[in-house]
């Protein structure tokens, strides 16, 4: 199951952690954070060299995913709207947001697939 490459810039990782309720005091990874979702210090934060972008994984609420991923089931939006959300804070080029909303659709149902088999499964 293959992620996108990561759509928000590297210098911009920062940006959009903040833009999730997240604050780092070094921008250094691994690093573990308050859940803006859960409240408790369970968040991990981890560089994703695959996809030159952040993974997040929240041991608490089980939340995770990359930041595109990530925001998109924080903020409860569709996955279109929370690409326009990261382009309208300038995180995305808006063409770029408009070409991955296919890919991240194709990934969403592949990661949805898993999440729900091992629900079930366990």
């Amino acid at each position: 199951m293959g992620l996108p490459t990561s759509l928000v810039r590297r210098h911009d990782h920062l940006r959009a952690l903040s833009a999730l309720g997240l604050q780092l005091e070094k921008p250094a990874f691994p690093a573990i954070l308050q859940c803006p979702r859960c409240g408790q210090y369970t968040l991990q934060l981890f560089d994703d060299l695959f996809t030159d972008g952040i993974w997040l994984n929240c041991q608490g609420c089980s939340l995770y995913g990359d930041i595109i991923i990530f925001g998109k089931d924080l903020w409860k939006l569709s996955l279109p709207n929370t690409l326009a959300k990261f382009s309208e804070m300038g995180l995305i080029a808006e063409n770029d947001a408009d070409k991955a909303v296919g890919e991240y659709e194709r990934y969403f149902r592949r990661k949805t697939a898993v999440d729900n088999f091992l629900y079930v499964a366990v």
